[in-house]
């Protein structure tokens, strides 16, 4: 793991520079994200004063990353996918489901594992984010809410998401 310093063009091409630090309002180009991962994976190890680019990449809500950019740094590092960042992404607006099954391939849930909670399916519930709310439902047993009436009609058949 390294600092990141003003030559790094992983976190430019995430829209990170001198004048934007705010991962909120960072503008994103994500085809080049990927490109320069292809070349130089080992920037996806670099931290931004504590984050790696993971970590900014799901905080993103103006140009959200895109499944296959999330996956391709997690390939580059793992390490950098926990579960705060998971949980975090669970309550995000802007996380589609396709993003969710690529943090619970890479980190999958424990059996018993409750950081997602029922409140949390409340908040996704306000936000209208119901792909988000399909893919935890049907892979995590904490957010399992069958005795809810209003889930009911969100959970598919016995076919997961993932």
């Amino acid at each position: 793991m390294e600092e990141a310093n003003s030559n790094n063009c992983l976190l430019e091409c995430m829209g990170f520079h001198g004048d934007n630090q705010d991962p909120s309002t960072a503008t994103a180009n994500w085809n080049y994200v990927e490109r320069r991962l292809w070349t130089h994976p080992q920037e996806a190890r670099t931290l931004w004063g504590i984050s790696y680019p993971l970590n900014l990449a799901l905080s993103n809500s103006i140009t959200p990353a895109p499944a296959n950019a999330i996956k391709s740094m997690i390939e580059c590092y793992p390490e950098a996918c926990n579960e705060e960042d998971f949980g975090n992404a669970c309550r995000y607006k802007h996380t589609t489901g396709d993003v969710l099954r690529v943090l619970l391939l890479a980190k999958p849930v424990l059996p018993g594992k409750d950081f997602v909670k029922r409140w949390d399916l409340d908040w996704i519930a306000c936000n209208s984010n119901k792909d988000a709310a399909r893919v935890l439902i049907n892979n995590c047993e904490a957010a399992q809410p069958s005795c809810i009436k209003e889930w009911k009609e969100m959970r598919p058949s016995s076919v997961s998401l993932i």
